[in-house]
């Protein structure tokens, strides 16, 4: 396996970002009981803020294997020259490619691109019930700096 990022075109990009927040509104909605009318508006309140945010700059990836030249995801980041850091809002590999190392691969490529570019720090956001993610997260070096809980009282 031979992981590449690959920069979207705006088309692309606009058509992931659309996708994930869809994926994203489901995910609010089951984290905070919410329907997914709520979830929706809390959304794109969210995506607007992200994409307007004074000072940054929106890059939309698609995860290649380039050893079988074929797609296995994407990446949608936002870099912040003036903070020196990068925000990662999702990385998304596809059902089908799951558990193959292609998660693991595009975080060290996100390394290597942020490197090269003289980003001194990555953040991103995981949701507690996506275990998968959350440990993958973990395993690449990344460190708990916030973090919130609930308790189900029956």
């Amino acid at each position: 396996m031979h992981v590449e990022l690959l920069l979207k075109s705006k088309e692309e990009a606009k058509q992931f970002i659309d996708s994930s927040m869809t994926d994203y509104t489901k995910e609010i909605a089951k984290t905070y009981d919410l329907s997914l009318e709520e979830a929706e508006v809390i959304s794109k309140r969210q995506l607007h803020q992200a994409l307007n945010a004074k000072g940054t700059e929106t890059e939309v990836f698609t995860i290649v294997d380039a050893s079988l030249n074929t797609g296995v995801g994407g990446i949608w980041i936002s870099l912040n020259p003036t903070k020196n850091k990068v925000f990662v809002y999702q990385i998304l590999i596809n059902e089908k490619d799951r558990g193959k190392g292609y998660g693991k691969a595009s975080l060290q490529q996100l390394d290597q691109y942020c490197k090269q570019k003289n980003y001194k720090q990555i953040e991103l956001s995981v949701f507690g019930w996506n275990k998968v993610a959350f440990d993958l997260y973990l395993k690449s070096g990344y460190e708990i700096v916030r973090v919130a809980m609930k308790k189900v009282i029956r």
